[in-house]
């Protein structure tokens, strides 16, 4: 990246915050400004998506996202949602690392391709059962946690091990 662009989005960040501690500028919006900066950083780190800086757009879309929710928290009453919202915003962060970066590489095998889909679905399950935890508290909600949730994670270290056995690899070394 050039030196200039850095030197104006020091300025730029520098300016806002400033600005925030002397009251002149609603400060939950500050955190959206500087994602939005190191998104314009990402894009100008190189001419094509094979040259540019990923730790930029994945630094710029999590700030971007969580100054997103913090402005939303801040004007709009959420109440029981604050905590399963958070992390689905969250997870859009990287959807949109996906979607921006990652899918384009076409040298890349898929699984290399879609790495930020597993952080996003994962992002998006716990999500799931903080809503569960904290909006659907009711027996049926009691039951999953106490019984499903851990079958389910019982499940899938089963199936992970089967696959290390097949493809030949010793679990414990």
């Amino acid at each position: 990246m050039d030196r200039k662009w850095l030197g104006l989005v020091l300025i730029i960040i520098g300016g806002i915050f400033l600005l925030s501690n002397l009251g002149y500028y609603p400060g939950e919006f500050t955190l959206v400004i500087v994602g939005g900066l190191l998104l314009l950083m990402y894009y100008r780190s190189g001419n094509s998506v094979y040259r540019r800086n990923q730790g930029l757009l994945i630094a710029g879309a999590i700030v971007t996202m969580v100054g997103l929710f913090a402005a939303i928290e801040q004007n709009f009453p959420l109440g029981d949602r604050d905590g399963y919202l958070f992390f689905i915003f969250l997870g859009i962060a990287f959807l949109f690392v996906f979607l921006m970066h990652t899918r384009h590489l076409k040298n890349l095998s898929a699984g290399k391709r879609r790495w930020p889909l597993y952080p996003t679905a994962g992002l998006w399950g716990f999500s799931l059962f903080v809503f569960m935890v904290q909006v659907l508290n009711s027996d049926l909600t009691e039951r999953v946690l106490d019984n499903v949730f851990p079958m389910g994670l019982i499940v899938v270290g089963v199936i992970l091990i089967i696959k290390a056995f097949r493809k030949g690899n010793k679990i414990l070394r």
